[in-house]
């Protein structure tokens, strides 16, 4: 008969340091929320880099070969803005317009270079000359009919113009700007996009477009996200605690858990849509949710997620994806907590948190496979949705 193998040092250690984990749960939450305490007082001093290209690796031979293109041609990040009258741009009031907002962006000091639809170039050659000007004289805008006519009939008909500054439906203008050499791209998109807001003007739309801007609505993104997730957090982390810790007869918890189950078959045949984003609420509200949404989720065992995501849409305080990461954070801490929280009741954690956590990550995995390149998102999730519909049927049926 084979003799038993001794535990490892690993597994000794782990079962003294679970075992004083649980015998000392007090400890182990004032801990836990010096911890937090702490990871909260630095926040503020947080930056979040949205540059891509800081992420990138500066030996690659691709990044290096474009690192010299840009030392030798200069930077090609650029900011555009866009002009959009459904009436047609070659109107007085819309060519007065895009000048004003050329010579607010062009009098910004991280603006390097502008081109605009009357400050571009055009170059006009003869046998014996080579002229070049202005698309509008001294880039002032045309204000007469006969002006107006003679510029768009200069415009069109430049071939390094049309579709560039003005698109060829005649309904839409373009600006582009360069930045001087090493600004910060986040606030020189910030500038810009005031300059913008400055000047609009009813029945006439504008767009905001370039790398510039997308750092800058990402670090937006992120920073609303947090600002929203900390108040649920520090609400459901505690109530996670405590909902672990109480302890259900089985009946009434495969009656909860099925709940849960349909409300996540629901989650997932949900139809989302984007329909617009509020100010972030009030951490007075926030907190009191995630403090009521972790007791749930620390008592049923399920993260708290489901309940979540939808609650965020359906209230407009963030966008889908948003929702995704505010809710996958979200079910990680209020896990951990839960399961704390149930290991200080019965002094002892749940029998196999490896083979579920390496199931988990498998699972994951091939969710992850599928869902990109073998199964529609939309087939995944109705095949999803009806497991989950079938196991909380089951289990409310058997409670």
């Amino acid at each position: 008969m084979a003799r038993p193998r001794p535990p490892s040092v690993l597994s000794s250690a782990a079962d003294v340091a679970i075992g004083w984990a649980t015998d000392h749960p007090k400890t182990i939450l004032i801990i836990a929320a010096a911890i937090t305490a702490l990871a909260v007082a630095f926040i503020p001093l947080l930056r979040v880099d949205v540059d891509f290209a800081n992420y990138l690796n500066r030996k690659d031979p691709a990044v290096i070969a474009a690192d010299e293109a840009k030392e030798r041609f200069g930077s090609q990040l650029r900011v555009i803005v866009a002009i959009e009258d459904p009436k047609g741009v070659f109107r007085a009031e819309t060519l007065a317009l895009a000048e004003a907002l050329e010579a607010a962006l062009e009098d910004l000091p991280e603006v390097e270079d502008m081109v605009g639809p009357l400050s571009s170039q055009v170059i006009r050659g003869t046998e014996t000359s080579i002229q070049i000007r202005s698309a509008a004289p001294r880039g002032v805008a045309p204000q007469t009919s006969v002006e107006i006519a003679t510029y768009r009939d200069l415009v069109l008909s430049d071939n390094t113009l049309g579709n560039y500054v003005v698109s060829s439906t005649e309904t839409a203008l373009a600006i582009y700007l360069k930045p001087v050499p090493e600004v910060d791209m986040v606030p020189f998109a910030a500038a810009v996009e005031d300059v913008v807001l400055a000047h609009e003007t009813e029945g006439i739309s504008f767009s905001i477009s370039g790398l510039p801007y997308i750092n800058l609505t990402l670090q937006r993104s992120m920073k609303r996200d947090l600002q929203l997730f900390l108040p649920l957090v520090i609400g459901s982390t505690p109530m996670a605690f405590v909902g672990g810790a109480f302890l259900i007869t089985a009946s009434a918890y495969k009656i909860i858990l099925g709940v849960c189950l349909l409300l996540a078959f629901w989650r997932l045949l949900w139809e989302q849509r984007d329909e617009g984003v509020t100010d972030t609420p009030s951490a007075w509200l926030t907190v009191p949710i995630g403090a009521a949404l972790g007791f749930i989720a620390g008592m049923t065992g399920v993260g708290g997620g489901i309940f979540l995501s939808p609650l965020l849409l359906f209230l407009h305080w963030t966008n889908m994806r948003g929702s995704a990461a505010i809710a996958a954070a979200f079910i990680l801490v209020n896990s951990v907590a839960g399961l704390a929280g149930h290991a200080s009741v019965t002094q002892a954690w749940p029998a196999g948190i490896p083979l579920l956590v390496a199931v988990a990550v498998c699972g994951g995995l091939l969710g992850s496979e599928l869902g990109a390149r073998r199964i529609a998102p939309a087939q995944l999730r109705k095949i999803l949705g009806m497991v989950l519909a079938v196991a909380g049927l089951k289990m409310i049926a058997t409670a």
